[in-house]
């Protein structure tokens, strides 16, 4: 219940304020927590494109595509990410430490982190 209604409050204030970075981190991360991924990868798509393609929203499309079980295209979308913001993975993590148990996703994100 909690989660509806922040889910419901944050989604006012991306409508206020679209392009404002906070609202829409927690609204994803309100809909990814109570599993709701449809959703969340739509409003991480749109969040994309009115925050003037942050990248942080790259990696969160990853992610949700992680758990949506669509690992080609969320690895794509992870190296992208990776290519612009290779530091932000930290936050990607944060979300979710599970994406961890991914080889994939570990050998990806090691490539990176060589990188630096």
């Amino acid at each position: 219940k909690q989660y509806k209604e922040a889910i419901q409050y944050f989604g006012n204030v991306v409508a206020i304020r679209p392009k404002g970075m906070n609202g829409w981190n927690e609204l994803i991360r309100c809909l990814y927590t109570i599993g709701q991924y449809n959703e969340a990868l739509k409003q991480t798509t749109i969040a994309f494109k009115m925050t003037n393609e942050k990248p942080i929203f790259l990696f969160y499309i990853a992610i949700i595509l992680l758990a949506m079980k669509k690992v080609k295209e969320a690895l794509l979308r992870l190296e992208e990410a990776l290519q612009i913001e290779p530091k932000l993975v930290k936050k990607v993590i944060a979300l979710d430490l599970t994406i961890l148990q991914n080889a994939q996703v570990v050998a990806l994100i090691s490539r990176y982190k060589k990188k630096e």
